[in-house]
């Protein structure tokens, strides 16, 4: 049975509609530039506790939620598509795939669901609403802040990053301001937002609704769905997250079944396995390739031809050099235009020749000092302790402490692997993102219940 969440149109508190950009940055896709489209910006209020979740979340409270619409341009617009971003913790400007690792965005990238709401745009001629929004606690919707604690201001202890003593401090923070009710920004409420509003923000009750999410938006929508919404007509899950038998805690694990298939493809590539003879005979796997790679910069180790070559590469960060590269190289793979640079970036790895060695730096000195204009392409999906500190970063990075709030509470491994386990499955593979990071928050979070918490 659908919950009840019945708010007339007419009591929903709204500030706007504003005319507004379709961009919320610069972009240099010259074709939406020129595009013509009537686009609306607002913030609406909503509660801080739905119904849906009032058996753990108690007030009466409200927030803003923020809501962009690119609005259909004919006598027959009949449909609002929403799309929905991924993460969790971005909002509806968030580049999953342009991160840094410092979990910085530069302002001058491609934001996934704005250009894909212009697209839409143009493939439904126009006969359609598209609607975004920023999920409760990102951007603009009651971002989840550290502002009282001071914990990510770059004059505290450990600058922009929240350091894990500082973290206790930062939650006492974030729960006065919510009123004491982290309920209030689950993947339930978020998912009773969406309910609410493209329910009440359709023209009549005629009009027809679809929902795209991608990422951890499938989660998002597939709560929708637990919700029984009869006014939405269809959904479109886009790699999808499932809501049973999926953990954060098993991200490098997943991503290494991706990246295998990614290599094996270049194993029955007659050009790309040409680059790599020992592949070809079956006597090196690419992936054993790489983690030779791996072996030889952690040991601060020359390669080449001559041992004396691409040296620099293991100077990229104070931490091994592998977890680094890994990082990098997982990087690629998860974007689907970089991802065909890993079997180049290894063959030079690999054959570090003179030539090579340049190529290397080149590209070590682009990923540390990024020119402007279209900028480093480094990233680091799973988000630092780190707070925006200016309104931009606010859109663009990933929000921990939203991130931590509901990938702890619904998307982890309980009780929780220990730093060493998932550090060693990691480094036993050529691709990860290291959720081993995450394990000491975890265990700030939840009071360092779990046996594996214990050592830290």
């Amino acid at each position: 049975m659908p919950y009840c969440l019945a708010v007339a149109a007419a009591t929903l508190r709204i500030d706007g509609w504003f005319n507004c950009s379709a961009n919320t940055f610069p972009s240099w896709n010259a074709r939406h530039n020129t595009m013509q489209v009537a686009v609306e910006c607002a913030l609406v209020e909503l509660p801080l506790c739905h119904a849906t979740t009032a058996a753990s979340c108690r007030s009466d409270r409200v927030i803003q939620v923020f809501v962009k619409r690119l609005l259909g341009n004919g006598v027959n617009v009949d449909k609002d598509v929403w799309v929905l971003q991924g993460g969790p913790g971005a909002s509806s400007v968030a580049s999953m795939c342009l991160l840094s690792y410092r979990s910085r965005l530069t302002h001058n990238c491609n934001h996934v669901v704005e250009y894909m709401m212009l697209d839409l745009f143009t493939t439904t001629n126009g006969t359609a609403n598209i609607y975004t929004m920023d999920h409760r606690g990102t951007g603009r919707s009651h971002p989840l802040e550290c502002v009282a604690a001071q914990a990510s201001t770059p004059g505290s202890a450990n600058g922009e990053t929240i350091a894990i003593d500082e973290l206790p401090a930062c939650i006492r923070d974030v729960l006065f301001q919510i009123d004491g009710q982290p309920a209030a920004f689950s993947v339930t409420s978020a998912a009773t937002d969406l309910y609410v509003l493209s329910d009440e923000l359709r023209p009549n009750v005629s009009h027809q609704v679809f929902v795209y999410g991608a990422s951890y938006g499938t989660y998002l929508v597939e709560r929708v769905m637990q919700l029984g919404p009869s006014h939405i007509r269809g959904y479109v899950l886009d790699g999808v997250v499932a809501q049973v038998n999926h953990s954060f805690a098993q991200f490098d694990n997943d991503i290494n079944a991706a990246g295998t298939r990614f290599l094996d493809r270049c194993a029955k590539n007659a050009f790309c396995n040409s680059k790599f003879p020992d592949v070809v005979t079956g006597n090196l796997p690419l992936s054993n390739l790489i983690m030779r790679i791996y072996t030889r910069l952690d040991a601060r180790r020359p390669g080449g031809v001559a041992e004396s070559l691409c040296y620099p590469l293991a100077n990229w960060t104070d931490t091994p050099p592998s977890h680094t590269l890994r990082r990098f190289l997982t990087t690629l793979l998860m974007n689907v235009n970089l991802r065909g640079m890993i079997p180049a970036i290894v063959y030079r790895l690999h054959r570090c020749t003179r030539q090579d060695d340049h190529v290397l730096a080149f590209l070590q000195r682009k990923i540390a000092n990024p020119s402007q204009g279209r900028r480093g392409f480094t990233t680091l999906v799973l988000p630092t302790l780190r707070s925006p500190t200016v309104q931009g970063d606010a859109l663009v990075e990933m929000n921990a402490m939203l991130y931590n709030l509901i990938v702890f509470s619904e998307e982890w491994t309980y009780p929780t692997p220990s730093v060493a386990d998932l550090q060693l499955s990691f480094e036993s593979q050529p691709f990860g993102l290291g959720v081993f990071d995450l394990v000491p928050a975890y265990c700030v979070a939840t009071n360092f219940r779990d046996e594996a918490c214990r050592s830290l």
